[in-house]
Formats: structure tokens, sequence, C-alpha cells
């Protein structure tokens, strides 16, 4: 991902933009800045660009509607295998404020689709499952349930299926490259 990418979907999550891009000698970070169609911060992310991937570092909304989610370690975001059937596992925990969770995330590779959008055909996408699962806790879940990711090779994502709704991809720029 580059600043100044960003990616539209039909969906309530209308547009996702790289809107800043920090240097850090370990990773680059990512600020991803997510809109609805009236053009309204829903929230933002910071996300870590490592050789093995991308990796969700946490979350903020406007105005405080959420408190700061923070994930540690950061969580997978993309595909941790290419191969059909792989199945990985991440535990660690969601920060919030001075609260605790623990989380247990298990992601599936579920094989390649073609995948068709307003943006156009995308041959060869990688499927994805990830089933969130807290561990006793009394917060109200952020992610909790099953969603199911396609991912294009040098588009990202461009469709998704979550419990709190889904999206294909409309429109998209890669940005400049770094």
């Amino acid at each position: 991902m580059n600043g100044g990418a960003w990616w539209e979907y039909n969906s309530p999550l209308h547009r996702m933009e790289v809107t800043d891009v920090t240097e850090t000698p370990e990773c680059r970070v990512l600020t991803l800045t997510c809109l609805d169609s009236s053009q309204m911060v829903l929230w933002r992310e910071s996300i870590e660009t490592r050789p093995q991937g991308l990796f969700w570092q946490g979350l903020t909304t406007p105005g405080g509607y959420w408190p700061e989610i923070r994930f540690d370690p950061p969580l997978p975001l993309t595909p941790q295998s290419d191969q059909p059937e792989a199945i990985y596992t991440f535990y660690g925990l969601e920060r919030r404020g001075d609260d605790s969770i623990y989380v247990h995330v298990t992601f599936q590779i579920d094989g390649y689709e073609t995948v068709e959008t307003q943006a156009g055909s995308f041959s060869d996408c990688l499927k994805m499952s990830m089933k969130y699962d807290y561990s006793g806790t009394f917060l109200p879940p952020l992610l909790a349930g099953r969603s199911v990711f396609w991912f294009a090779r040098g588009v990202g994502l461009v469709r998704f299926q979550m419990p709190s709704g889904q999206g294909r991809l409309t429109r998209y720029s890669l940005g400049a490259k770094p």
C-alpha cells in the first residue's frame, strides 16, 4: 500500500484511503482512514507493513465513540499463507483503554475464486475466512463472528462479508509509489 491509495465499496464502509505513511526501522506504519458515503470518518486504523504482510496495530474513532483499541501483538490482516486449506491462529490481547481482552483468531485459506465487481473482474482472488473469538469478557465484542475476505494480487481487498455487512470494490487507485 502506498500513500494516496484508496478503495471504494458498495457498502456502508464506502471508502478506505491511506492518509499517512510513517517509516520506522522495523516497518512502515500506514494510517488507513475509513469513510462513509458522505465522507464522514468512521474510524482510523494503524497498519504495519512487514515482509510477512499487513498487521493491524489498532484503531481510533472520532469523538471517542469507542476508546482507542490496540492489538498486542498486532493482528494479522492479510493471509499468512497462500496454500488452500491452510489454517493459522492468532492469540493476543485487544486493549481498550485500561481494559484488556484475550482474543483468539482463526484464519483459513478457503481457496481461489474469480470476483466480479463494478471495478472489474479479478481472477485468482485468494479467499480467506477469519473467526474472531473473545474469552471471558464483559466488554461488547468489536469483531466477533466469522468474516470472509477476497484479496486480488496487486489490488488488495476486492470483496468482504462480515457480520456487520458486506461489500464489493467499485473503484480504486493504488496511489504513488513510495
